[in-house]
Parts: structure tokens; sequence; C-alpha cells
């Protein structure tokens, strides 16, 4: 027997306060290298590419979607289940989705490997006389700038 929304108040609640809301997994205006310069928007060009600098498209944020959709969905069911039995809310069960969708982008960062000995990027840093701390031939984690600032957040649509 299916249970029609309208014959559970708290269900229709719940549905009613995820509607206003919208989770974000991304990099806040705060973020940024210490030569100022916008995290999120060094991470759009590593994600799409920049052909006429030579940096090709490394995306992780959209490769990270397929496999995090699964594991969204299930966390997102089980915090509905919550939200209905009265042991939590629609921001939690979005705080929830959103931390596992963040999760899912941190390894996809983590799986990007190394630059090769001989790129003109690694023979660059190795060239400084002063390397920025942190510094390693990981592609896109060589100062562990966007890796330590990617966040996600909730909030009203």
């Amino acid at each position: 027997m299916k249970v029609k929304i309208q014959d559970n108040p708290q269900l229709t609640r719940f549905l009613a306060e995820i509607e206003a809301l919208q989770g974000k997994v991304g990099w806040a205006e705060s973020a940024k290298y210490p030569d100022g310069k916008p995290v999120a928007f060094i991470a759009s060009i590593h994600e799409f590419g920049a052909a006429s600098r030579g940096i090709p498209p490394r995306s992780f944020m959209r490769t990270a979607l397929p496999d995090a959709q699964r594991a969204v969905s299930a966390g997102f069911a089980i915090a509905v289940k919550k939200a209905v039995n009265g042991e939590g809310n629609a921001e939690t069960a979005m705080t929830l989705t959103v931390e596992i969708a963040r999760g899912f982008v941190h390894k996809q960062l983590s799986k990007m490997g190394n630059y090769a000995d001989d790129n003109p990027v690694v023979k660059r840093r190795r060239g400084r006389k002063n390397p920025p701390p942190n510094q390693s031939t990981a592609i896109l984690r060589d100062t562990l700038t966007m890796f330590n600032t990617l966040t996600g957040w909730v909030e009203k649509k």
C-alpha cells in the first residue's frame, strides 16, 4: 500500500522545506591563492581547460557527478526517512547530500595523478628560489590550496 504525500504531514512539510533550499559544492569567494587569485576561477580554468594557455581540460567536478549520484541519492533517502520520522529536517538532509558530493569531488581531485618530470610546470617549480609550501608534482594538488578550500554549503533559493 502506497502512502500519498498529502496523507503524511511530515513529508509534505519536508518537501516544502527542501524545495526552498539548494546545495552547492565549490569554493567560497574568500578562498584565494597567496597571489590573490580566486581559487574558484583557477578551478574553472582547469575544469574546462584554456587552450590559449596550454592548459588541457582536467575535469574533476563533472567527472565526480556520475559516481556521486548513487551515494547522494542513498544518503538523501536516509535523511528523508529520518526527517519524516521527526529525527531531522530539510537543512540537515541537504547538508548531508552536499557533504557526500564534496567527498566525491575530493576523491576525483586525488585521482588526478602527477605531472611528468619533464613537464614545464615541474621545471618552473624546481627553478624557484622560494617554492610555495606543500609543493609537489601532483596535478591540481601541488600547493593543496584548491584541495583544502573546497567546501559545500546550503542556502535558501
